[in-house]
């Protein structure tokens, strides 16, 4: 089979903090979500991945509660990266990807053509490739599935990237 060092993300050399904000049912709350953000930017974060969200805004949604936090995350200097949602919509996009802060990721397939399930909007940011994503599961085998929270991690290896550079001098 195919070991786990066959891989590579966009970012292998990043060190990673692990905020686990879903319980064993699959659920969490906002109060969950911004006590992660908390820790992250106390942990030293410089990106957050959050493929997560709900509800669906066509505008910025600056006052939503898990929006509000992310926004004032990124006004640390953190990244925060946050998927769509995958209801399908053209005109709307979840929590807290519609902080105005937050960069917001849809997703694409192979063929460079927006997902069917992928929210949009005009607020969105960036689409990325998020249709039969391989990855690890929870006890390390490999799977495959798709959702903007697949290609929200593409977005983030990037910004991960772009945060590694040195600064220019001039």
């Amino acid at each position: 089979g195919i070991g786990l060092n066959s891989y590579k993300g966009v970012a292998p050399g990043s060190r990673l903090l692990i905020a686990k904000v879903f319980g064993a049912a699959d659920s969490t709350s906002s109060a969950t979500i911004v006590s992660a953000l908390d820790w992250c930017a106390d942990n030293g974060a410089e990106v957050i991945n959050m493929s997560l969200g709900h509800g669906g805004y066509s505008s910025a949604c600056d006052t939503e509660y898990t929006a509000l936090f992310a926004n004032n995350t990124a006004a640390l200097g953190i990244v925060v990266v946050a998927a769509s949602g995958n209801d399908g919509y053209t005109d709307k996009i979840s929590s807290p990807a519609c902080g105005a802060k937050v960069l917001s990721v849809g997703s694409v397939s192979k063929a460079d053509a927006r997902s069917s399930f992928s929210n949009g909007a005009s607020i969105l940011n960036v689409m990325a490739p998020g249709e039969y994503i391989t990855t690890t599961n929870k006890n390390g085998s490999f799977s495959t599935f798709s959702g903007t929270s697949a290609a929200t991690p593409f977005v983030t290896g990037v910004a991960a990237l772009l945060k590694s550079l040195p600064e220019d001098p001039s």
